[in-house]
């Protein structure tokens, strides 16, 4: 066997969706939940077969433990007490079909024939884990016991050990095995801590490789970063990047051309958890450095953005000199890089709002601006500033040099770059009476920035206009905290015991492009009452005469919504029966418009929206 393997993936009808590729024995597939991993894995149970002659196909699902659960749990509510001592993994019948089962049944009764695995489990378990485990067979029927070696302990039923401990020897078991030749397993991090999911995928590595020298094809589905192990470029190759189930998923090759730049490979190599977080996301978030990090995630917590819930990560970089290589890197493997950052992403070159001029919906926007692409764009208006900001660097000496960028230069700046700077902050500053201000031709360089940055901010370009994120804090000294972690911890303190429009108002460039980067609807419970309400109460007012009963009304809500119905109290007014008065019945639901009343005769719509606040 010859790497690399070309698998060819089928879907439906038998029709190729896509090729895969095995550089080494393993490929990790990463991706949401919702992006198709698992049918994936279901395509290539149907697909791998010609990479693995004779030998068994092994595929573990995420519910492997289902069966066994019958004996550790009150499954279904009707049993008080727990079957413990009842455990069993099937019966001998099932051993010649142990390789179909998908849960962790099939492993156990390859342990009851198969010494050898045993022993190798035994010997890991012992040593590691001070555990023995007994497989004996009672009645026609598996029992697996376990024992602790490390105390004076009896035996105990598999029901009572610890699940991640149960899967373990399973999934060891599947990896032993040398009648597999492919082992598919979606979301091996089930039940088990980082150390237990370090430990396996070391004796993944071990495994996985060439059939014919008695290793086997491994695949995962993963949402645990503990089997993401990057050293170098050639890694990321073997891992496969879900988005949807009926898109075909992305792999790099090892000789695209981005694996050639050095920056790259010093980045793969020094790979952090947040950017293996990233791996799992839709559109990281780049912020320069930890501060950052800090007061988006504060941020994002007070205003309640839900950024992970719509496939954000927030990921530090160190130096926006590496915010292009990086945003090139998430850019290959399929995904949509955001960036924020402080102003001299701008004012020192183009190099970071350049990378957004490859997005076609920028070119639009920036026809409408007169030019016809957003690089025209980007470069006419920063030749231009820095032609302005360089022929008013005498004239507001003084200014430019009261600003936070000039007070923290160091001796070898370079003092162009330092008064651009401090001009781009300043003319964004908040008062109004800055003597840049009187100048018509800084007035025009604003408005043309403002233009631009609107459509940078479309595309997912941020740029800081006041500077640093320090620049933003309202509550720590900004001279004193520039660039440190502490200080913004505090300032996350500080705000979060202020109202959301003092901080919608004081970080409006960053909580700009955490709205952008959320993307979804504010949750808002009173909508879906909204639709309820709507349901009931229009039979209702319709019916409403001089001799309807609150039974009548009663079973109208009965007929319209059924149980929902209990969430209202919908009351025919004492001495007008043409009026309801209506309550919700809930101590969970965040709602403070009820009760309230509405007349047959008023626009049902208008009157819900009026009500509940959505009008």
């Amino acid at each position: 066997m010859t790497f690399p393997l070309q698998l060819d993936v089928a879907g439906e009808n038998n029709k190729k969706f896509t090729s895969l590729y095995f550089y080494t024995g393993c490929l990790t597939l990463l991706g949401p939940n919702g992006s198709g991993k698992t049918q994936l894995l279901r395509k290539i149970k149907k697909s791998i077969n010609p990479l693995i002659g004779s030998k068994k196909i092994r595929y573990l699902s995420a519910g492997r433990m289902g069966m066994l659960e019958q004996y550790r749990s009150d499954f279904d509510g009707q049993h008080s007490i727990i079957r413990y001592d009842e455990a069993q993994f099937g019966s001998i019948s099932d051993v010649t079909r142990r390789h179909q089962h998908e849960t962790i049944h099939g492993d156990y009764q390859t342990l009851s024939v198969r010494a050898d695995i045993l022993i190798k489990v035994q010997e890991r378990l012992r040593k590691l884990f001070f555990r023995n485990i007994f497989i004996e067979w009672d009645a026609g029927r598996l029992k697996v016991s376990f024992k602790r070696n490390d105390i004076d302990s009896q035996k105990y039923s598999s029901a009572r050990e610890a699940s991640g401990l149960i899967q373990l020897v399973a999934i060891l078991a599947a990896i032993y095995d040398d009648e597999v030749g492919a082992l598919l397993l979606d979301e091996p991090e089930v039940s088990l801590h980082p150390q237990l999911q370090s430990f396996l995928m070391k004796e993944i590595e071990r495994y996985a490789g060439d059939i014919q020298q008695n290793k086997k094809l491994i695949i995962l589905a993963t949402h645990s970063t503990e089997f993401i192990n990057i050293s170098s470029s050639k890694d990321l190759c073997n891992i496969v990047f879900c988005y949807d189930p009926v898109i075909p998923p992305i792999q790099l090759n090892p000789s695209a051309g981005e694996f050639q730049s050095k920056k790259l490979n010093e980045l793969i190599s020094r790979i952090g958890q947040e950017h293996k977080l990233a791996f799992f996301s839709n559109r990281p978030l780049l912020v320069e450095g930890p501060s950052d990090a800090i007061i988006c995630h504060g941020i994002e917590k007070k205003l309640d953005l839900f950024l992970e819930a719509a496939g954000v990560q927030i990921v530090p970089i160190i130096g926006k000199g590496e915010f292009p290589v990086v945003y090139k890197f998430f850019k290959m493997t399929g995904k949509e890089p955001i960036i924020i950052t402080d102003a001299d992403s701008f004012t020192d070159s183009m190099d970071v709002p350049l990378l957004f001029a490859e997005i076609n919906q920028a070119d639009v926007l920036a026809q409408n601006n007169g030019f016809s692409n957003l690089r025209d764009f980007i470069k006419d208006v920063y030749d231009d500033f820095c032609v302005l900001a360089d022929s008013l660097q005498n004239s507001y000496k003084t200014l430019l040099e009261s600003s936070i960028y000039w007070k923290n230069k160091n001796a070898e700046d370079d003092v162009t770059k330092i008064y651009r700077r401090a001009f781009f902050t300043l003319m964004f500053a908040d008062s109004e009476t800055s003597p840049l201000f009187s100048n018509s031709d800084v007035n025009t360089m604003r408005t043309r920035l403002d233009s631009l940055f609107s459509i940078l901010n479309s595309v997912g370009c941020f740029i800081l206009r006041k500077g640093t994120i320090e620049t933003y804090y309202a509550h720590s000294i900004k001279e004193a905290s520039y660039g440190k972690p502490i200080a913004a911890v505090e300032e996350v303190n500080f705000f979060n015991n202020k109202d959301t429009s003092f901080l919608i108002s004081q970080y409006k460039d960053i909580v700009n492009c955490l709205q952008y980067a959320s993307k979804t609807k504010e949750i808002n419970e009173i909508e879906a009452l909204k639709e309820l309400l709507l349901a009931t109460l229009a039979p209702i007012l319709g019916s409403l005469k001089n001799d309807t009963t609150q039974s009548d009304v009663n079973s109208i809500i009965r007929s319209t919504i059924g149980e929902k119905g209990e969430l209202f109290d919908i009351i025919i007014h004492v001495a007008n029966k043409n009026k309801v008065s209506v309550n919700v019945n809930s101590k969970i639901l965040e709602v403070d418009c009820f009760p309230f009343e509405i007349e047959k005769h008023e626009n049902l719509v208008q009157v819900i929206n009026t009500k509940l606040g959505l009008a």
